[in-house]
């Protein structure tokens, strides 16, 4: 189970608003502007008139007759003047002990404030009484004192002056109540909205200082005091086809509790403004969910779920410094980002955090940005899957989508290694934008980028280089895929972006290729078996040259196939600045073409190697054909040594060959047509062994040979002497030697 699963487990549904309540009896009193009671011995201490901005003002209590009874007030007569701030009248009720027996309070026929005081132990209260604001259009009602655990509010927003509040043990039950201000202390605030198509907005703005509102339509709704753990909106009514909506802003003051919103797949979650969630984590789902507003924590975990649509515009912003941000929309919706999500932070030994952008279609739009960097390294960047796809615990994406304005950023800004960046697709991937993964300033390596899918277009920038350490690597990982400079394959597609083009080729361009080896940034090719899915058997193929003219690096760039690597009439690898090492990997066959470099080369292939141009390596060759036949007849200049592995090998080179080692099953035939042909290492050949040089004068030392077959010299000239030493017994060939031949049989 990943980490945003673990910490964001779906609550059950709470209590839902009972059918019905008891519709309040009248008791027909004198005249008074507010009634209280004195001196009742069953839970109820003493009440008085409080009136807002004014002085107390003591009036007559009245004994009631039972716990069935009601408090009502009156109205005032035309020749009284009204309460402070326009209020009719207000009742304070005091309740205390544990006695379960309570009366109901009844407001006026005006705008009445009706408070409930919480005394002595009420958490230990296991009852309930009702409220009735009577027939006022502003009637409030006011929770004070006490301090609970749990305070839950049931809430329709088609009758908000209808619902209960479940204080622990203790429910309060009202009824024609326009608005509620809850000063109660509460670890867990909870919402439920029961009616269904509810209409809701969630807000600090204009608030008591640390409250929150919660209203709907025009109604005041619901203001309480900011829970201490965690506060629960919940939006799953049942109801069919009635999706609720919740608007979230104006949270300026750090709400420092665990923000949880259950919505269904018909409910709509909207962020506007500025959300402040301190050190209180986010678990959101609901069926489409937009963010053009800014949510920020202090390095806490923050997730949002969504079932059809996930949208982060360009104004929109979701930031956790060294936190973790996960945002899913399933297995069938779309998440779209243009704005910014960030984990960075600045502390020296900190890394960058984690985020994970998931869900069906994933695009990254315009100039949208996603930062994990860290002043103690970069941190991890998953879009649309983790490596090769294969995390279980992480959704892969069918499509993904990187624009060119986007940038994905984790770097290590002090010290530390660069960070981990992946975009993946199951079936397509297009990549236009930029990574940066790169070192520490004072110490740390390159990070790792991958960018991959079924069907893959790859024409953006990459940047995992370390100044004070080893340079990362990129791997470029699609079924088939076709190194070209086609400009029109790379085009940044708009309209498309998710498209298929399940039919087309794969492609990767060079100069992309190229800009990254020039920095020293390591680059692999990667292909896949997608014969099950889109017919492509895993096949590179170079079109065109990859030049490397720029700089001083020391890069490798691997070709890395399931099937074959292919290279056409025009390509070539090349490098005229720095070190430039080739590594060609195939389960089948490899053509090489024109290779050109300062570095090393080698080649493995599980079917033939054979090569259509020019090889000019400057460092060690490694061939290894397995099972299968070696041939290279084409020019070959090696300034290294030469490993050759095959079944038959036939080598000829231009220069002076140097075989270090090999392991031939068949025969093996080594030509050298300028300078001389030696052995620093054991040469195994399970065939015959021929062994030629050209040049005039030009020798053969070869002192390591375990040849079982015959073996065949030719010299030219009379200082063309053969030196030869075989584990074994030697059976010569068909031999011509002008200078002097020297033979050692170690055995036989």
């Amino acid at each position: 189970m990943s980490w945003f699963s673990r910490l964001f487990q779906r609550r059950p549904r709470k209590t839902p608003l009972p059918d019905q309540l008891a519709a309040p009896r009248v008791i027909q009193l004198e005249q008074r502007r507010v009634l209280s009671a004195d001196g009742i011995g069953w839970g109820l201490a003493s009440a008085e008139t409080r009136l807002p901005d004014a002085e107390p003002v003591m009036i007559e209590s009245v004994p009631l007759e039972s716990s069935t009874e009601r408090f009502q007030t009156h109205v005032p007569t035309t020749d009284v003047a009204p309460f402070a701030n326009g209020v009719d009248s207000c009742l304070s009720l005091h309740v205390g002990g544990q006695d379960d027996s309570l009366p109901a309070l009844v407001g006026s026929a005006g705008d009445d404030r009706l408070v409930v005081e919480f005394v002595g132990q009420p958490t230990e209260l296991e009852t309930s009484f009702t409220v009735h604001g009577g027939a006022g259009t502003n009637d409030v009602l006011v929770l004070t004192g006490g301090s609970f655990n749990t305070v839950r509010y049931l809430y329709d927003s088609a009758r908000p002056d209808f619902g209960a509040i479940q204080l622990d043990g203790l429910t309060v039950r009202y009824e024609g109540v326009e608005a509620i201000e809850d000063f109660t202390a509460a670890g867990v605030r909870e919402l439920v909205a029961t009616g269904g198509g509810e209409d809701l907005r969630l807000s600090a703005e204009d608030a008591v200082s640390g409250s929150v509102i919660v209203t709907a339509g025009n109604h005041q709704g619901i203001t309480f005091l900011q829970p201490s753990e965690s506060l629960t909106v919940s939006m799953e009514s049942g109801a069919e086809g009635a999706g609720d909506t919740l608007e979230i802003s104006g949270i300026t003051s750090s709400l420092d509790a665990h923000l949880t919103i259950l919505g269904d797949n018909s409910d709509s979650l909207y962020w506007r403004g500025i959300t402040e969630l301190g050190t209180g984590a986010l678990d959101a789902r609901a069926g489409v969910i937009e963010v053009t507003g800014s949510i920020r924590s202090n390095g806490v975990p923050l997730a949002m779920v969504a079932s059809e649509s996930l949208t982060v515009s360009a104004n929109g912003s979701i930031v956790s410094p060294g936190g973790q941000i996960h945002l899913d929309t399933g297995a069938e919706g779309t998440l779209l980002v243009s704005g910014e999500i960030s984990t960075a932070q600045s502390e020296h030994d900190r890394a960058g955090g984690t985020i994970q952008l998931l869900g069906h279609h994933v695009g990254l739009l315009d100039a949208a940005r996603i930062d994990v960097s860290g002043g103690g390294g970069g941190g991890t960047v998953l879009v649309g899957g983790d490596y090769q796809g294969k995390n279980p615990e992480i959704r892969n994406a069918s499509r993904t989508y990187v624009a060119s304005g986007t940038q994905i950023v984790a770097d290590a800004l002090t010290a530390g290694d660069g960070g981990k960046v992946i975009v993946w697709a199951d079936e397509a991937a297009r990549f236009y934008g930029h990574i940066s993964a790169t070192g520490g300033e004072y110490r740390g390596d390159g990070g790792f980028a991958e960018v991959s899918g079924g069907f893959l277009v790859f024409n953006g920038a990459v940047e995992l280089i370390a100044l004070r350490g080893t340079n990362g690597k990129l791997l470029l990982d699609p079924s088939n895929i076709t190194i070209t400079d086609d400009a029109a394959a790379n085009t940044e597609e708009s309209g498309g972006e998710f498209s298929s083009n399940a039919d087309a080729a794969s492609t990767i361009q060079a100069a992309s290729i190229e800009v990254l080896l020039e920095a020293g940034t390591d680059v692999e090719v990667k292909t896949a078996d997608g014969t099950a899915t889109s017919g492509d058997e895993g096949d590179i193929t170079l079109l065109v040259d990859i030049l490397v003219d720029g700089g001083t690096p020391t890069a490798t760039l691997s070709l890395n196939a399931d099937n074959d690597i292919i290279f056409g009439t025009n390509g070539e690898i090349k490098n005229t600045a720095g070190t430039l090492n080739v590594v060609l990997l195939a389960g089948n066959d490899v053509n090489i073409g024109a290779v050109d470099i300062s570095g090393t080369l080698s080649v493995t292939a599980g079917g033939a190697i054979t090569d259509s141009g020019t090889l000019t390596i400057g460092g060690a060759t490694t061939l290894n054909s397995g099972s299968a036949d070696l041939t290279l007849d084409e020019a070959l200049s090696t300034f290294g040594s030469l490993t050759l592995t095959g079944a038959n090998v036939s080598v000829t080179e231009n220069a002076a060959m140097d075989l270090a080692g090999g392991n031939i099953s068949g025969n093996l035939s080594a030509t050298v047509t300028s300078g001389s042909l030696t052995d620093s290492g054991t040469v195994a050949v399970g065939g015959t062994g021929t062994f030629v040089t050209s040049a005039n004068n030009a020798t053969i030392d070869l002192g390591s040979l375990a040849v079982t077959g015959d073996i065949a010299v030719t010299t030219n000239g009379t200082t063309g002497h053969v030196t030869l030493g075989n584990a074994t017994g030697i059976d010569f060939g068909s031999s011509t030697v002008d200078g002097n031949l020297t033979a050692t049989a170690t055995t036989g």
